[in-house]
């Protein structure tokens, strides 16, 4: 796979030494090495720029749990952002989506990014990749899981670079199944 073979070299080659991220306030160095060590951010930065060059971009979600941070990669076949103008920088929305099965039916998760706010829905769907018929209570997943999170912060948890679709072309199909 030559794609990938050039993937993996140019990750490797941004990667090969760790990035080290120094400041002078040793509380708040202590707090950056903590983040560091609890994201494994070295591997998860070159793993993002495999993502980055196999699919056009790369998205990342930033959440707390337990009063701490964590990283994760979302899967570019995932993401649908939508931009209000032109397509570049960074879009007002994000929406996230992916399809589950629990007990022999099927969901779509579904988590919509703007800044300050957090929207989720799980939609029962009539059958695996089908329609969407109906939202349904998020307890089934976790009782943790809120329907609207007021964030508090005046952008979007979500680091985006880069898309190649839009939630405007792709969003009925998100959440009706059409």
């Amino acid at each position: 796979n030559l794609g990938g073979m050039i993937s993996r070299i140019f990750a490797d080659l941004m990667f090969t030494e760790e990035p080290k991220i120094r400041v002078n306030d040793p509380k708040v160095q202590s707090a950056i090495d903590a983040f560091y060590d609890r994201n494994n951010l070295g591997e998860f930065l070159h793993e993002t720029a495999i993502t980055q060059s196999y699919a056009g971009f790369s998205c990342i979600e930033l959440s707390l749990a337990d009063g701490l941070s964590y990283l994760s990669e979302i899967n570019p076949a995932n993401v649908y952002p939508q931009f209000s103008f032109v397509r570049r920088g960074m879009p007002d929305k994000v929406i996230i989506a992916w399809e589950i099965e629990i007990d022999k039916k099927y969901y779509r998760y579904v988590k919509t990014h703007t800044a300050g706010r957090i929207e989720t829905d799980l939609w029962l769907l009539s059958g695996q990749s089908g329609k969407a018929i109906k939202t349904v209570d998020l307890s089934i997943l976790s009782p943790q899981i809120l329907p609207v999170e007021e964030t508090g912060i005046d952008y979007m948890p979500v680091y985006f670079l880069n898309n190649l679709k839009t939630a405007r072309d792709a969003e009925g199909a998100i959440v009706t199944g059409k």
